[in-house]
C-alpha cells in the first residue's frame, strides 16, 4: 500500500494536521462577525494577474481543435 499524507486516514476520512487547534463545542461562531472581519481584508487582484476576457475567448476559439502531446488520442 502506498504511503499517504498524514491527514489521509485508512478509512478514507481526513484529520487536521499536527498542531492544529482542537475544536470545542462551546465556541459561539457568528456570521455577522465573520462578514464584518472579511470586509476588512484587501481582496484587490493585481491587474497583471488577470488575463483579459477577450484574450481568453480568442485563445479558446483558436485552440479548440488542438490535440497536443500526451493526449490519449495521439497515442498509438
Amino acid at each position: 500500500m502506498e504511503k499517504k499524507p498524514y491527514h489521509h486516514l485508512p478509512d478514507g476520512t481526513f484529520r487536521n494536521p499536527e498542531g492544529s487547534p482542537q475544536r470545542t463545542e462551546n465556541v459561539n461562531w457568528s456570521y455577522r462577525t465573520f462578514n464584518k472581519e472579511k470586509k476588512k481584508l484587501d481582496m484587490t487582484v493585481p491587474q497583471d494577474h488577470v488575463i483579459e476576457k477577450e484574450k481568453v475567448l480568442s485563445d479558446l476559439e483558436k485552440y479548440k481543435d488542438f490535440v497536443g502531446r500526451g493526449c490519449p488520442a495521439q497515442s498509438g
